[in-house]
């Protein structure tokens, strides 16, 4: 294997600072409980868990349906399907996909759900905003619900487990194994296939061969074409941003008056761009040259002088029975295991290089402007906007040059001029303007405005009123177009109405702005700026305390030399209770050496693919790049030891195995990893 360049570890360690992801050290021993819970706050997810053990903990709505229903109660009905996208994978890349029993992977599949519908137009600042924030996972024979939602408190996203969750269990709720989570999500967020989602129920024959194994899937709706695993993949790619921009928001900006200057200036900037309907802002507005375009290129030139690198969300698509005509069964048997087993090049343990890499430019701070500006929803923006107050202040008028064109009842318009563009269509009737539409203004800033519906003017022939709330790059929102009798000339009112919110964004609490970028705090304050106070959002005291289960894992001093390496490399993903992954570093030396035993065949294979060449390699190596700190462990004595340790196993057997005769089988016909129950019966 060769080392890593050093510009990729400097992307590496970059991106790891960014998003506060765990670096997991040669000699690290298992995670403590504490390192997977949320730093402060919690994940948006914890609203919809119940209280159980008198208060004391928390567990989720159990079936799914009834979930789903207490989470559409905060999305816009209106929506397509109803807020909520699902698709189901029976041969996907999840840690449960082995769940069901060889054979049953369309009866048993594992449904994967993603928010991707904004909040009820008439939402307050109390409803939660969980588009491209909440994600599930459930597998019904895994009798697990795994759930990825952002944590606003904090700035990233949090992961969690409901174990149980089946009828009559506990469906307790956890902070999962934050390392292990993050050896496939190593942009520390969702991760999804690039189109075009083959292994999903988008795909004809997968679809097909669900349907014909079971009639009705937990009553989801999930036939569908790929128009909504795509809604699932943008959800993913916006969200992949969040973290990185409430990093940003923190690290970038600086300490003391002045970082909370340039915070100020990218919420003032934000909330502009949100207002405009998703016109960039204009970086020419007073005061953002000095107060936020400056010190930010200055602070990311001396941290990130080869660029903010971007962590990266997207798996390679994987086809599942590629090569297979398609007029061909559904394979079943060996055929479908080997359909089922995931090679190297589509695994989502391989180390994926950074999405992109943000250059030290102003252009970098627009596309941070743009990701803060999703922080509020439609329903915040609409709310913001009718909290401004009427004024005719601001107004600005264009002067511009037409050329008609004269049709029946219609004129068509082309004007210039102040360096803008202007194509309208003009309704006449009983030689007055009865309306028309803007088809397109282009200003002298850059911004293009199009489709603006024209409304006639009562008491006024010549006046026409422009009905929308779109915006120019400095602010600006057409109001009204004045046209002469011979259609020759016009004018363009224009009135910028976002001075008050400017104001609003000076006159909150500046301490808000030491805190990563919280809707459900800023909102509200910016409201009472603008004189419509609104209750405050319940804070996450009153939810049961949060809970995480550290892994069981003895400390290397208290087993034999031979089975410490594989503590101190496998045991902070493999120590645990659960089933998935195989928990063969669970329990005592004698457990686990038992366990070793039993798994030694698949664990000799993952060991060897070290030796590898990265392009010839079947599988991912284990223990996985992702979670391992040096570039030269494929040199190292721990990877020895552990490959001598399983070769001694297999060469003990009745019919001894060499490293070679595995190499030549294929991995899904090796033994599978079953896990040995615990002396407590909690392994299954």
């Amino acid at each position: 294997m060769k080392p890593r360049p050093a510009r990729w570890q400097h992307w590496t360690a970059g991106l790891a600072l960014l998003l506060g992801a765990a670096t997991i050290g040669a000699n690290t021993e298992p995670q403590a409980d504490s390192d997977n819970l949320p730093p402060q706050g919690r994940a948006l997810f914890d609203r919809y868990a119940e209280a159980t053990d008198g208060g004391r903990a928390s567990r989720a709505p159990y079936p799914l349906q009834r979930l789903l229903e207490r989470i559409r109660r905060d999305l816009d009905p209106g929506g397509r399907g109803g807020g909520l996208s699902t698709v189901l994978i029976p041969l996907g890349r999840s840690l449960q996909r082995h769940a069901a029993e060889p054979g049953q992977y369309f009866r048993y599949p594992r449904a994967v759900i993603a928010v991707t519908g904004d909040p009820p137009a008439a939402a307050s600042p109390a409803t939660p905003y969980l588009k491209d924030r909440l994600y599930l996972g459930f597998h019904e024979k895994a009798e697990t619900l795994e759930i990825i939602s952002y944590n606003p408190t904090a700035g990233r996203f949090e992961f969690q487990v409901a174990d149980d969750y089946r009828p009559g269990g506990s469906a307790r709720l956890r902070y999962a194994n934050r390392a292990l989570c993050l050896a496939c999500h190593q942009n520390a967020a969702p991760i999804f296939s690039r189109q075009s989602w083959d292994e999903s129920s988008a795909n004809p024959r997968i679809a097909a061969a669900l349907g014909a194994a079971a009639d009705d899937f937990y009553r989801l709706a999930w036939r569908a074409g790929v128009d909504i695993p795509n809604a699932i993949d943008q959800a993913t790619g916006r969200a992949n941003l969040l973290p990185l921009a409430a990093a940003l928001w923190q690290q970038a900006c600086g300490a003391g008056a002045a970082g909370r200057n340039c915070r100020g200036q990218l919420l003032r900037l934000a909330l502009r761009q949100r207002l405009a309907g998703g016109v960039a802002p204009s970086l020419e507005l007073p005061g953002v040259q000095a107060e936020l375009v400056g010190p930010l290129l200055e602070q990311w030139q001396k941290r990130w002088p080869d660029g903010i690198p971007v962590g990266n969300p997207e798996l390679p698509n994987r086809q599942p029975f590629a090569g297979l005509a398609p007029d061909a069964p559904t394979p079943t048997g060996a055929a479908l295991e080997q359909a089922a087993d995931i090679s190297a090049a589509f695994d989502p343990l391989a180390l994926r290089p950074p999405l992109e890499i943000w250059p030290v430019a102003a252009s970098t701070i627009s596309r941070l402007v743009a990701v803060l500006a999703d922080g509020f929803s439609t329903a915040d923006a609409a709310r913001l906007e009718a909290a401004l107050p009427a004024s005719t202040a601001n107004n600005a008028v264009l002067a511009l040059d037409c050329h008609p064109l004269r049709r029946e009842a219609r004129v068509d318009l082309s004007c210039t001029g102040q360096g803008t563009t202007l194509s309208a269509r003009l309704t006449v009737r009983g030689g007055g303007l009865a309306g028309g539409t803007i088809d397109r203004i282009a200003f002298a800033d850059g911004t293009l405005l199009h489709g603006l519906p024209l409304i006639a003017t009562a008491g006024s022939a010549r006046t026409l009123s422009i009905d929308g709330d779109r915006r120019d790059s400095f602010g600006a929102r057409p109001m009204r177009l004045d046209v002469e009798a011979d259609f020759s000339h016009a004018r363009l009112g224009l009135r910028d109405e976002l001075a008050a919110l400017d104001e609003a964004v000076g006159r909150i609490d500046k301490t808000l702005l030491d805190r990563p970028p919280q809707r459900e705090v800023l909102l509200p304050a910016l409201l009472a700026a603008l004189g419509q106070p609104v209750a405050p959002v319940a804070t996450p005291a009153s939810y049961p305390p949060p809970y995480s289960e550290p892994p069981p894992a003895p400390a290397e001093a208290r087993v034999s030399e031979a089975l410490r390496p594989f503590v101190r490399r496998c045991g902070l993903c493999h120590a645990s209770k659960e089933r998935f992954p195989p928990p063969f570093m669970a329990g005592d030396e004698a457990a686990i050496s038992a366990r070793l035993g039993g798994c030694a065949e698949r664990i000799a294979y993952r060991l060897a693919m070290w030796s590898v060449p990265a392009a010839a390699r079947s599988k991912t190596p284990m223990p996985p790049a992702a979670v391992l700190p040096d570039a030269r462990f494929a040199e190292s004595t721990d990877l020895a030891a552990m490959r001598r340790h399983v070769s001694d196993i297999l060469a003990a057997r009745p019919a001894p195995l060499s490293p070679e005769r595995l190499l030549a089988r294929q991995y899904a016909s090796l033994p599978p990893c079953r896990p040995v129950p615990l002396a407590s019966g909690a392994l299954r």
